[in-house]
C-alpha cells in the first residue's frame, strides 16, 4: 500500500491546497498491476501523477549510480634528523666558526695548485643511508673517525678532473675520469693529506681531525667499509676551482658528530625573536614566610594573624626574603627597595606532599601570596644571580595565605607592633 500526497502545481490557493491535500486517496494493488478504483482525483491529483511518473522514468536506479572513490590523503614524509643537528643548532657560532676555517684550508690547498679554490660548506637538514644515498660515480676518500666509524668524501667527478689537471699541469682541461692510475691515486692522496694537515691547524676543526684510509672510484669498496647501520649526516661543500663549480659531500657518523659537538659549550642566543621576546610567563609573587605546627596550620580560621618574619613595610612597598613561582622553577631571593634581587633559579618539584602525608612533628611553612602577574620572557632570558628583577608590591591589598601550592584563607596585611603579619578575613 502506497500512500500518495499531491504536490502543488501552478498557482494554487491555500484553500485549493487545503482541498487538495484532503483528496489523498490510497492506492491499493500489485506493482504493475491496474489500481483499483477510488475516488475520483482532482485536476491537482492528475497533474501530480504526471510528474512522479516523469520523476520516476529519469532517476536511475541504485544500482546505476556509480559508486564514488573515496578521496586519498598523500602525508608528505617527515624530515629525518638527528640528535647532531640538535647539537649544531645550540652552537651556532661554533658552526659558522667551522665553516670559515674551511674556507681557509680551501685557500690554503688553492695555493697549493696555484688555481684559487673558493669552498662553502653547509649541514643539510636530513639523515642519510649510505646503500641509498652515497653517489653512485664520485671519487671516494674514506676517512677514520678515530676508532668511532668511518666518514667519506664525495668529490663529483668534474672536480675529480678539474683537480688531476691543475696536478699534472696539463694545458687542456682534463675530463671526467672513468678510472684512476695508481699515480693519480698517490697524486690525490697527497692533496687529501695536505688538506688533514691545514684541518688540525684550525682549532674550531682540529677535533674533528680523521686519519686517511684510502682514495677510490669504487662505490663497492666504500660501501664495504663504511657501516651501513649508523645513521649518517651529511655536510655539502660547494666548490670553485679556477673557472670550474663542482662539489663535494661529507657524510660522518652522526653518533661520532653529535659527541665531538657536545664537548663544545652550549652558546646563550644572542637575540631572541620578537615574537618570543614579547611572550609572558605567569608568577606568583610569595613574600616571607612562617613555620606552624600542623595542628595550628590546619586549625587556621577567620580572625586569625599569620606573622611573616623578616617583612619590613614601607612607604614604596614590603621588603624581605621571597620568591617568585613560574610554572616549572622559581627564583628565590629578597624585595628591596630597587626590586627584586635574585640569589639563585631552582626546578621546581613536581608533586606536593598534601596534609595528611606531613608528620605532625614537623612544623608547616605558611606563605603569604602577594599578587599574581606575568614577566615577559626577555626580562627572564637575561636573569642570572644577583641580577635585579624592577619589582614592586602594594603592601596595601589583600593577600593570600598558602601552604604548599594550596590558597587556604584570604587576609589582608596589617601591623601588630612593628611586626607584619596576615589576618585572615575568609577562608577558601
Amino acid at each position: 500500500m502506497r500512500w500518495h500526497r499531491p504536490w502543488s502545481c501552478g498557482t494554487a490557493s491555500p484553500a485549493a491546497d487545503s482541498r487538495d491535500f484532503q483528496t489523498a486517496e490510497f492506492i491499493t494493488g500489485a506493482p504493475g498491476a491496474a489500481p483499483e478504483k477510488g475516488p475520483p482525483m482532482s485536476r491537482s491529483n492528475r497533474n501530480d501523477m504526471t510528474v512522479t511518473s516523469t520523476l520516476s522514468a529519469t532517476m536511475p536506479s541504485p544500482a546505476e549510480v556509480p559508486p564514488v572513490a573515496a578521496a586519498r590523503v598523500r602525508l608528505a614524509p617527515l624530515q629525518k634528523l638527528t640528535r647532531a643537528h640538535f647539537a649544531a643548532s645550540l652552537r651556532p657560532a661554533a658552526v659558522e666558526s667551522m665553516k670559515a676555517a674551511a674556507s681557509r684550508i680551501a685557500q690554503k690547498v688553492g695555493a697549493q695548485l696555484k688555481t684559487p679554490l673558493v669552498a662553502d660548506a653547509k649541514l643539510l637538514p636530513s639523515t642519510l643511508h649510505p646503500f641509498s644515498h652515497v653517489a653512485a660515480h664520485a671519487l671516494f676518500v674514506l676517512l677514520e673517525c678515530a676508532g668511532e666509524g668511518i666518514a667519506v668524501v664525495e668529490l663529483d667527478l668534474l672536480a675529480t678532473g678539474a683537480l688531476l689537471h691543475r696536478i699534472a699541469g696539463a694545458r687542456e682541461t682534463m675530463g671526467p675520469p672513468q678510472k684512476l692510475s695508481s699515480i693519480e691515486e698517490a697524486a690525490l692522496g697527497w692533496l687529501v693529506l695536505s688538506a688533514l694537515s691545514e684541518l688540525r691547524s684550525e682549532a674550531a676543526l682540529a677535533p674533528f681531525a680523521p686519519r686517511l684510509l684510502t682514495v677510490t672510484m669504487d662505490r663497492g669498496e666504500a660501501l664495504r667499509t663504511l657501516d651501513a647501520r649508523r645513521r649518517h649526516l651529511a655536510v655539502q661543500i660547494d666548490l670553485q676551482l679556477g673557472e670550474t663549480r663542482c662539489g663535494a659531500r661529507v657524510l660522518v657518523p652522526a653518533l661520532w658528530a653529535q659527541s665531538k659537538l657536545d664537548a663544545l659549550p652550549e652558546e646563550a642566543p644572542a637575540t631572541l625573536h620578537e615574537a618570543v621576546a614579547a611572550a609572558t610567563l605567569p608568577a606568583t609573587i610569595i613574600v616571607g614566610s612562617s613555620l606552624l605546627p600542623p595542628g595550628e596550620a590546619g586549625s587556621l580560621t577567620v580572625g586569625d594573624v599569620v606573622f611573616i618574619g623578616g617583612v619590613e613595610r614601607h612607604n614604596f612597598g614590603l621588603t624581605g626574603p621571597g620568591r617568585i613561582v613560574l610554572p616549572s622553577f622559581e627564583l628565590r631571593g629578597s624585595f628591596h627597595e630597587n626590586g627584586f634581587h635574585l640569589n639563585r633559579a631552582l626546578p621546581r618539584p613536581t608533586q606536593e606532599s598534601s596534609m595528611s602525608q606531613i608528620d605532625p612533628s614537623v612544623p608547616v611553612e605558611v606563605e603569604i601570596e602577594l599578587t599574581r602577574l606575568r614577566l615577559p620572557l626577555h626580562q627572564l632570558g637575561t636573569l642570572k644571580a644577583g641580577a635585579v628583577v624592577p619589582l614592586h608590591i602594594n603592601a596595601a591589598q589583600h593577600v593570600l595565605v598558602r601552604i604548599g601550592d594550596k590558597a587556604v584563607a584570604k587576609a589582608e596585611l596589617v601591623e601588630i607592633e612593628g611586626e607584619i603579619g596576615a589576618r585572615i578575613i575568609a577562608m577558601l
